[in-house]
């Protein structure tokens, strides 16, 4: 983990992080709720908002050092196939659920429409943050899976 504060890696991690970041935000079209929140100022729940863009921007830094550190570790001692699934799997929900968990505009949703499918996570009982919960779980077990080097 402290190898991510070295010079050439934490500006991999910044990097990553804010390209995950803006990949999240368009995919996840959150350019455009922002747009008409104040018009919906007294329907939405907020603290469900606030927790989703939190769990986002965690999800971000997860993945940012994820991905920096499996770097370190296949430059050092060769591929690590169980982390970089787990890595990619904790991208692809991330993803999924955007920065906003309840809006159906996700990259899953959009995805499974393709073939024919309509999904969204508004329909969970915490509308979709168990999603974002689950993926900061995942990437945290492979991040410690990953500094065991």
């Amino acid at each position: 983990m402290r190898r991510l504060l070295r010079r050439p890696y934490v500006f991999w991690v910044l990097g990553i992080f804010v390209a995950y970041m803006a990949l999240n935000v368009t995919l996840s079209q959150f350019y455009i709720t922002v747009r008409f929140m104040h018009y919906y100022a007294q329907t939405l729940n907020w603290p469900e908002l606030a927790l989703s863009a939190l769990f986002s921007i965690a999800i971000g830094a997860l993945i940012a050092m994820n991905a920096a550190l499996g770097y370190i570790r296949m430059r050092e001692r060769g591929p690590a196939v169980k982390e970089g699934a787990l890595a990619c799997a904790g991208t692809f929900a991330g993803l999924s659920t955007g920065v906003c968990s309840a809006c159906v505009t996700g990259f899953a949703p959009v995805a499974l429409s393709a073939i024919g499918l309509t999904a969204g996570f508004a329909g969970l009982p915490f509308k979709g943050i168990e999603i974002q919960v689950l993926t900061i779980l995942v990437l945290s077990v492979n991040l410690r899976l990953l500094g065991r080097m």
